[in-house]
This record gives C-alpha cells, sequence and structure tokens, in this order.
C-alpha cells in the first residue's frame, strides 16, 4: 500500500461500502438467536458505521469547491428515498391532516433507517448557510471541534445515560428529546460529525502525520470501552437500549477514517467509486428489497441479508448500465 497523496482513496471507498453492507444487518431480522449477541453486535459493534458515513461526507463537503452539488445531489437522493417509501410512511394515515403530520414529521426527523440522509442534508445545509455570514464562518472553523465534541456528549447523556440520573433537569431534556426520535438528529450526529469530519480535511496534513500503529491503537481502546458502556446500559437498563450516540461509540469512526486516509488500497479507481455509489443503492434500498424476498422466500437471517445485499448490488449496476446506455 502506498500513501495517498490525490483526491481519491480507495481505501475509504472500500471502508464505506463494507460499513454499509454491514450497517444493513440492523434493519433485517436478527443474526442472532440470544438477546445478548443481537444487543452487543446491534448497539456496540455496528455503532461506529453511522458516524463514519458523517465524517466522510463532512470531509468531501469540505474539500468541495462548490459546496452546492453535494447539496443538490444529498436533495436528490432524499426525493428518491421519500418516493420510494412513500407507502409505508404514509401507513395508516386517515385524512388529509394525519397525511400532512406525517410527511411533516417524516419529512424533518427521517423515516426509520432514512434519518441518516435527514441529518446529513440538514447538517450541510446549516453549514452552508453558517459559511455565508463572514463573522459566523470565522467562529465556527475555531469551535467546529470543541462545540461538535460537546453536543455529542450531551447526546450521548440524553440518549440512554439521562435515564441512570437523579437530576430532575436532565431527565426531563432526555424524555424531551425521545419524543423526537432521540439525539440522532442533525443537532447531536449530523451537525457536529460533519464539521469534525471537515476539520480533518483542514488538518489533513497533521493527521496524516500520525501513526498508524497510534490510531490503531486509538481504535481499540475506543472499541473497548465502547464495549464497556454497552454492557453498563445494558444491564442496568435491559435489552431495549438503543445506543444511538454514546459517549464512546462514534469516536472511533474517526480514527477509522484517518487511517484509511493514510493508505491506497490496490484496486482501480473506478471500481472503487463503484462501491461507494453501490453503497448508497444497498443502504437506501435494503429493507424494501429484503421485505420483497421475505414476501415470496422464508430465508434465514444470514441468507436474507447476502441475497439482499446482492439483489440490492444488482439493481445498482443495472441502473447505471442504463443510465450509460442513454448517455451514449
Amino acid at each position: 500500500m502506498v500513501r495517498v497523496k490525490g483526491k481519491e482513496n480507495t481505501t475509504l471507498d472500500v471502508c464505506k461500502a463494507l460499513a454499509c453492507v454491514i450497517v444493513t444487518t440492523a434493519h433485517l431480522p436478527s443474526l442472532f438467536t440470544s438477546e445478548v449477541g443481537h444487543v452487543y453486535f446491534n448497539e456496540w459493534y455496528l455503532r461506529f458505521c453511522v458516524p463514519f458515513f458523517f465524517v466522510c461526507s463532512g470531509y468531501f463537503f469540505q474539500k468541495a469547491s462548490d459546496k452546492r452539488k453535494p447539496l443538490k445531489r444529498m436533495a436528490w437522493l432524499l426525493a428518491l428515498c421519500y418516493t420510494l417509501y412513500l407507502p409505508a410512511v404514509l401507513e395508516g394515515a386517515e385524512g388529509i391532516s394525519r397525511v400532512i403530520s406525517k410527511l411533516r414529521w417524516n419529512l424533518v426527523f427521517g423515516y426509520e433507517h432514512l434519518w441518516y440522509l435527514n441529518a446529513a442534508m440538514e447538517g450541510m445545509l446549516a453549514w452552508y448557510l453558517l459559511e455565508k455570514i463572514p463573522m459566523v464562518k470565522k467562529g465556527l472553523r475555531k469551535l467546529a471541534v470543541p462545540g461538535s465534541i460537546l453536543l455529542i456528549l450531551a447526546g450521548a447523556l440524553l440518549d440512554e445515560h439521562y435515564r441512570l440520573m437523579d437530576n430532575g433537569a436532565v431527565r426531563a431534556a432526555g424524555e424531551f428529546l425521545s419524543a423526537f426520535g432521540g439525539p440522532r438528529n442533525v443537532l447531536f450526529m449530523g451537525l457536529p460529525l460533519l464539521l469534525l469530519g471537515g476539520a480533518m480535511a483542514r488538518h489533513e496534513d497533521t493527521v496524516r502525520r500520525v501513526p498508524a500503529w497510534a490510531l490503531v491503537a486509538l481504535w481499540v481502546v475506543l472499541r473497548g470501552l465502547a464495549y464497556w458502556e454497552c454492557g453498563y446500559l445494558y444491564e442496568n437498563l435491559g435489552p431495549t437500549i438503543s445506543c444511538d450516540l454514546t459517549f464512546f461509540g462514534c469516536w472511533p469512526a474517526l480514527c477509522l477514517f484517518a487511517l484509511a486516509g493514510k493508505f491506497q488500497l490496490p484496486i482501480p479507481v473506478k471500481l472503487a467509486k463503484c462501491l461507494r455509489r453501490m453503497a448508497e443503492y444497498v443502504y437506501i434500498l435494503h429493507p424494501l428489497i429484503a421485505a420483497l424476498i421475505l414476501k415470496y422466500i422464508p430465508l434465514t437471517p444470514v441468507p436474507l441479508w447476502l441475497s439482499t445485499v446482492a439483489l440490492c448490488g444488482a439493481i445498482y449496476l443495472l441502473l447505471e448500465r442504463q443510465f450509460a446506455l442513454k448517455q451514449a
């Protein structure tokens, strides 16, 4: 492997694709028959994946010469997603007022797994608009790292830990936030993780000087702490914990991103880009495809997961081929 010097990074693309394939298991029937296995896999093992997506998006958003392009692309993805999921979004809605209420709620906070796209879009838009104000832009860059860390830690407190505290104000804030889907939103995850990705882009040379062994060691330590935290919450709150955001859960994503930025996997850039785009389609389509498969074939969890990912990938390749033929 060689040190990366250009904008293209095949290692980063492969990591994003693998993280996307792994995270799809959270939205399918559990791979585990035991409660403990299910909890630790979903609420610990998978929890670096979505933060990694946010950090990657923030890095490339910072690098974009025209930030309107990624905003337009994200808006197109959201339009595609909510067109596909509209029947599910409006399921059970009777009357125009209920339809409007459901649309408003889901378009702001996100429908099920699509919350990530909502938070990313809203975070990028907030970042873009804030940078349009000269005084705010300067302060935003200075406060991006400490402010983002504080927001993430506050979100972690209000995700699960507030239920173990005696402080009435903290408990009230946590209960209020839980009514809106908890901290997995633009304020506590989307914008701060995007800004941390942007900070890594601005200080790229400094990040690359960190030795690979140090990043691996830090990854292991942080993942160990996240494992302990998951166990602590599980022991005290039971299997209903979500661990969407914890004190230690999202930081390994920064280590993985920094490590991926140091090396280039020896695969064609074209293939890496294909994997990157395919991962988006897998993330968007997998619940729909899995439901369609189960309607006709009663597969067990692992075959269902593998066939779902394979079919989503095939749909992407078919769409890409049709698009290429039209362009020709």
